[in-house]
């Protein structure tokens, strides 16, 4: 390994003791105790001082935990009216290396505080279980063309079927039909 130079960047450093990807747990006990100081911080102090002799009553830390709210490494922290956490959540997909090893690789995030239909972000692209970037299928039958129809696999879901030719006399001209209609 070389000698340092002085110019390195620790945040591009990549090694077992840098890694902080299985120290969720950690963080999450650190947040919390974070939360209940600002708490009472709340509580024992003012705009102006802070008092001494203050009884503190749990209910008082329920009631002002609600209102705590703080960043603390890239984290925000805040709660509901009913003292729930906001939920934030990272996206973390699951990549297969080539070596069988697994990475851990953030590639978004959810958060409940955000408006109506922007809860969900990507900030990277998801690699699925065969490697590639392209959204696997999640049904096991296509749609059946016109001319066929849908006969459900027997002791599948419902969303397995066979594509069956229609009976003479009988026809289907939507694709994806269940249904057909008979000749006159």
């Amino acid at each position: 390994m070389p000698a340092c130079n002085g110019t390195e960047d620790l945040r591009a450093l990549q090694n077992p003791y840098t890694d902080t990807s299985q120290l969720r747990i950690t963080n999450m006990v650190y947040k919390a105790t974070y939360a209940i100081a600002h708490a009472l911080h709340g509580i024992v102090c003012n705009e102006k001082r802070c008092g001494k002799n203050i009884k503190i009553e749990p209910r008082k830390v329920f009631d002002q935990l609600k209102q705590v709210n703080f960043t603390k490494n890239n984290y925000s922290v805040s709660f509901d009216s009913n003292g729930d956490p906001v939920a934030t959540y990272e996206l973390v997909n699951w990549q297969l290396q080539g070596d069988g090893s697994v990475h851990f690789v953030t590639v978004g995030q959810y958060d409940a505080s955000q408006p109506k239909g922007q809860e969900f972000s990507l900030s990277r692209t998801i690699i699925w279980y065969d490697g590639s970037e392209k959204v696997p299928v999640s049904v096991c039958s296509e749609s059946c063309p016109p001319g066929t129809r849908k006969a459900v696999k027997k002791g599948r879901p419902v969303c397995c079927y066979d594509c069956i030719n229609c009976a003479e006399g009988e026809i289907s001209n939507e694709t994806g039909s269940f249904y057909w209609t008979f000749l006159n």
